[in-house]
């Protein structure tokens, strides 16, 4: 019979149509079964003894009762024998070769399986078998075949937990076939990949903020930030040891390593942060009565540490239990006080960065601790680590802005010091000239001199401010110039210029900083001229920022007049003052003051030129 009229034939049409249809539903029902997850019916028997072998418990069933009856929570010392019962399971089970009992987690587990008519026995709790966690967030099942059921039904776990002190009415069980399995545990669906993200948002931040706190303590030493990188570490730790699979990579496979590391993290990151907070607030000398408590509770986790290690390395769980709880509450009770205390004693701003950052890093650990969500912590944690960054930033910031100011008040000192060094080297002079024109019965020109000297005076005392404007200045040096002009009987001209489409009014300058060079100009270039006229002219210009003031005599220069006071050693103590005051006022220019020779064709002094360079923005 050919294939067309096969087909058309409608019994045998019928038929083909049924077969393909039977086909699909045994390729879906044998789909359904490769990813299948079902919960398990089991019983618990809870014993304090740990010598109870399963052949025991096998004998004596009435010991199992169902989860719902037992009250109160686990117990580190107590042992759990749990009755998993596939009675109803069976003819699932036989379709594939291989299925996975899967569980919440226990620190030590043992599965109790029949194999050739004897009970055999397989480790799967975190410290017997370190290996089962397998992702970050699912725990691996215990592989078993459905053909080593015990009485052809059951299978027994004796487990015990000996993290925390839990209650046993949250545990389940569901067994899963084996590619279930492995999509449960090496995958991540889109609400398990929703709570991983913040995870490693988290170790985002840890990493990139150990690395700038601890690059920036190597640079500045302060311990603040050692301590603050040490802390950032400790939570890193605590909040990613399930993800950093330290048992592989410090430990060489030991889980209960990795279990002291996990523990001890909890209790040194309120160590480094109580240490921080010593260094940040400067608690010593700020908050004496927080520093004190500070170190007691130092002392406290120090003690901690050392009991829970012990406690740990010899197995008693239960004293593990009471001293990290311990530690949770004595902290959480302090930490509310010295919150409540910085709030209240509050000396600087900065305390309110500890405050805010302990405030949320205290809800995250008490979300997580009632809730038993560990994003809670993660949460608290990163919000806590980026207000303290913002904390010891905005330090820096202000320690840097005290040091700018303490400069100033320094600067502004030292030049009031030099002021002061300079103004009697100018007013003994003054006074010298008036006595020279008493003793030579003078008292007129004496009288008008002391008369200039006394406005003089008086507008130098009023300008109590370190700079002024150049009009000032120049005001106080036309003053000093009628003095000296007075002093000497006219015997030198002078005139000042400022530039053309310059603004005085509007540039500030040192007070009475060109004065000791005019001085100078008068005393060593024009007075001992015995030939031709005596002639002081001074500029003021500007070039780019900078104010240049030219003070040229028509003197016998500084080569003559080192000769005439070659006996006197001295060098001018007015211009040696006045170029210090010019070296703090412009460190950024070399030459404050340049002297220029002037000289003729035959090399003859025909002056100087003194330049002064001011930077006035």
């Amino acid at each position: 019979m050919s294939l067309s009229r096969y087909l058309t034939c409608p019994r045998t049409l019928v038929i083909a149509v049924l077969a393909l249809l039977s086909v699909s539903h045994a390729g879906t029902a044998q789909d359904e079964l490769h990813s299948f997850t079902k919960e398990l019916p089991f019983k618990v028997y809870r014993t304090f003894s740990d010598s109870l072998t399963v052949k025991e418990i096998m004998q004596s069933p009435v010991l199992f009762k169902s989860i719902e009856t037992f009250e109160g929570l686990t117990h580190p010392d107590e042992t759990y024998w749990i009755q998993l019962d596939f009675k109803d399971e069976l003819d699932t089970l036989l379709s594939q070769p291989q299925w996975y009992v899967n569980h919440t987690g226990y620190s030590y587990g043992k599965l109790y399986y029949e194999r050739n008519g004897a009970i055999n026995s397989k480790e799967f709790g975190f410290f017997d078998a370190p290996d089962e966690r397998n992702s970050l967030l699912n725990i691996t099942g215990i592989q078993f075949d459905p053909n080593t059921l015990i009485e052809g039904r059951y299978l027994y776990l004796e487990v015990r937990i000996v993290y925390y002190f839990l209650n046993p009415g949250n545990w389940s069980f569901d067994y899963s076939s084996a590619r279930e399995h492995d999509k449960r545990v090496n995958y991540l669906d889109s609400s398990e990949v929703k709570e991983v993200i913040p995870r490693y948002l988290f170790s985002g931040i840890c990493i990139i903020m150990f690395f700038f706190t601890l690059t920036f303590y190597i640079r500045s030493r302060r311990n603040e930030f050692l301590y603050y990188a040490l802390y950032i570490v400790a939570s890193f730790i605590c909040l990613e040891q399930g993800s950093l699979d330290l048992k592989n990579i410090l430990f060489q496979g030991s889980m209960f390593m990795n279990f002291w590391v996990f523990q001890i993290s909890q209790v040194l990151i309120n160590l480094f942060y109580l240490l921080f907070v010593i260094h940040y607030l400067n608690t010593r000398n700020v908050y004496p009565a927080l520093h004190k408590s500070i170190r007691v509770m130092i002392v406290f986790l120090l003690g901690i540490i050392v009991l829970d290690t012990i406690f740990i390395f010899t197995k008693t769980f239960a004293w593990h239990i009471y001293a990290t709880s311990a530690q949770r509450l004595v902290m959480t009770v302090w930490g509310l006080g010295a919150m409540v205390y910085l709030l209240l004693r509050r000396k600087e701003e900065i305390s309110l960065f500890i405050v805010i950052g302990s405030f949320f890093y205290m809800a995250g650990a008490l979300g997580w601790l009632f809730m038993g969500e560990s994003i809670y912590m993660i949460t608290g944690s990163a919000i806590e680590i980026f207000i303290f960054s913002l904390g010891l930033t905005y330090k820096i910031h202000k320690e840097f802005q005290d040091k700018i100011r303490f400069q100033k008040e320094a600067f502004a000192n030292h030049n009031k010091a030099l002021r002061a060094q300079m103004n009697p080297h100018f007013i003994f002079n003054s006074m010298a000239s008036i006595q020279h024109l008493i003793s030579s019965n003078n008292n007129k020109e004496a009288l008008k001199y002391l008369s200039k000297f006394s406005s003089l005076m008086r507008g130098t005392l009023e300008s109590s401010i370190e700079t002024t404007t150049l009009d000032k200045e120049i005001e106080l040096l036309r003053k000093y110039l009628e003095l000296e002009s007075l002093r000497f009987d006219d015997a030198f001209i002078y005139d000042i210029r400022v530039e053309e489409g310059m603004d005085p009014y509007g540039i500030e300058v040192p007070v009475f900083i060109i004065q000791p060079f005019v001085e100078n100009a008068i005393m060593h270039g024009l007075l001992p001229k015995q030939e031709g006229s005596r002639e002081l002219s001074i500029s003021f210009t500007r070039e780019g920022t900078e104010l240049v003031c030219e003070i040229d005599d028509n003197g016998i220069g500084r080569e003559a007049a080192a000769l005439i006071h070659r006996a006197t050693k001295n060098k001018s103590r007015g211009i040696e003052v006045t170029q210090k005051r010019l070296e703090q006022l412009n460190p950024s220019l070399e030459d404050n003051v340049t002297i220029l020779d002037k000289k003729d064709s035959r090399g003859n002094s025909m002056g100087t030129t003194v330049r002064i360079r001011i930077t006035t923005e």
